[in-house]
């Protein structure tokens, strides 16, 4: 879960509206004729919730940290805007409606860090979809680390405050395909350090039919595979974006 230093640099890193490689403009294109009402489990800060609601997307969303959702709430009071979400999460959340269409973009699914917690979480939203509605779901494409690698990201927030984030990867299961790293926020005002977290990072990877067969084991159907948000097939991609019907 993200803590206050996590959020204040993923607020800061990914704004309002930053598209990441084309995903909000392929998530409007996706969604403009959906009828019915979309949800966003995880949503965060509303990166990516917030332009679709203010595109006209019948749009609700939840997250697990409070943090990210009151720094949602924020960017909406600041809009005018008032999109309905709540504090639950992927494995557990449960619902008195049900959704024409569920988003999980960003490679959110990839946190949760077996294949049983996602098959839980694909039969959490399988039950919270109308018949006939779609669910997507990014992940990344395959592996951009190894096991010892380490970098490090310098955040200006302001021309005082600044957040260094020392990433290093500790561990991976090669039977789950998990990467496991540890992160480490410093906060500076100038030259004193007044802020400290550490948070561990799982991230898990699929093959493109070992999550076809995740997605249909669960019941879904008519799977289709974007490469990079395209339908056509891509050679190194970054990003495999799966779409299934109920």
């Amino acid at each position: 879960m993200y803590q206050s230093l996590s959020t204040e640099v993923y607020c800061y890193d990914k704004p309002i509206g930053k598209s990441l490689d084309g995903d909000i403009e392929f998530y409007l294109h996706q969604l403009k004729t959906i009828q019915g009402v979309v949800l966003e489990p995880a949503c965060g800060h509303g990166r990516m919730l917030i332009p679709l609601f203010m595109s006209g997307i019948h749009i609700e969303g939840f997250d697990q940290s409070s943090l990210m959702l009151s720094a949602l709430q924020k960017e909406a009071k600041a809009r005018s805007i008032s999109p309905i979400t709540w504090r639950d999460n992927l494995l557990n959340f449960s619902t008195n409606k049900t959704y024409a269409g569920i988003i999980v973009p960003t490679g959110t699914w990839m946190l949760l860090d077996t294949e049983s917690k996602s098959h839980k979480a694909l039969k959490r939203c399988f039950h919270a979809l109308k018949t006939g509605g779609k669910i997507w779901i990014d992940l990344d494409a395959s592996p951009t680390m190894k096991l010892g690698d380490q970098s490090i990201r310098i955040f200006q927030i302001n021309h005082h405050t600044r957040i260094e984030l020392e990433s290093r990867v500790i561990d991976f299961n090669p039977e789950e395909m998990v990467y496991t790293s540890i992160h480490h926020y410093r906060k500076f005002n100038q030259h004193e350090q007044i802020e400290e977290e550490i948070e561990r990072f799982p991230l898990k990877f699929y093959k493109p039919n070992q999550f076809i067969t995740l997605l249909e084991t669960v019941g879904f159907t008519q799977v289709k595979v974007y490469a990079d948000y395209q339908k056509t097939s891509k050679q190194n991609a970054s990003t495999i974006t799966f779409e299934a019907i109920k």
